[in-house]
């Protein structure tokens, strides 16, 4: 039976029933080894399944069900430090499935967002940047480490969306090497609510008419956002 057990506490012990196997399980014995009966445990399944945090496949006649790459049991805040181990280990290999899956797993693990940012990607951008200072990677692999970065942020972008009409903000890049810290504290202020505006690198835009061109643009986004409301 279901009765007792909430969505979370469900994941928690289908990930580590999961992570103990291989070769994958069957619904009907995920279903015994819960204790949880066959209906409730399949709208479960298919909830985790879509979040990205499980995938079926068919092997010969019988559905088996494994933990995507990437996915953990999560609990926080003691998982930060781990979260992020985890995420520096498939970012140097160049992993973006398992860094998605991570990502949204700690998303649907009720993760505070502003210290996913601080504590797991904003530490995995700087040591990119040192790896590319030091020689140890080259401009093509430091630009797919980023695009895989810029992946995350997305997703965390995504997930958020109570938005507030009268919070706004222009965020913008004085060049490009802190573009990366740029977009980071764009999401950073989305995940509290802020409607951003992401401008990118404005170093080539900077003239003596940035000033007024960037009041202009500041004056278009209050006057839309009073329409909105």
């Amino acid at each position: 039976m279901a009765r007792g057990y909430d969505a979370s506490e469900i994941k928690y012990r289908l990930i580590k029933l999961l992570h103990d196997s291989k070769t994958g399980i069957s619904g009907t014995e995920i279903s015994q080894r819960l204790g949880i009966n066959r209906i409730t445990i399949t709208k479960y399944l298919n909830i985790f399944s879509a979040e990205g945090i499980i995938s079926e496949k068919s092997i010969g006649n019988v559905n088996l069900w494994f933990v995507q790459e990437g996915t953990e049991q999560l609990k926080f805040p003691d998982d930060y430090f781990r979260v992020s181990d985890k995420y520096t280990e498939y970012l140097t290999k160049c992993s973006e499935s398992a860094i998605n899956n991570l990502i949204r797993n700690c998303l649907n693990s009720e993760v505070n967002a502003i210290r996913l940012m601080t504590e797991v990607i904003q530490p995995a951008a700087s040591q990119i940047q040192k790896k590319f200072d030091d020689g140890k990677i080259g401009k093509i692999e430091e630009q797919l480490m980023k695009n895989i970065l810029l992946k995350s942020i997305q997703i965390i972008n995504f997930h958020s969306q109570n938005l507030e009409n009268e919070k706004n903000t222009i965020i913008i890049s004085s060049d490009n090497q802190s573009l990366l810290d740029a977009q980071i504290a764009s999401a950073a202020y989305h995940s509290q609510g802020w409607n951003t505006f992401f401008v990118g690198d404005l170093s080539l835009s900077m003239d003596i008419l940035f000033d007024l061109e960037l009041t202009k643009l500041l004056s278009k986004i209050w006057k839309l956002k009073q329409c909105n409301r």
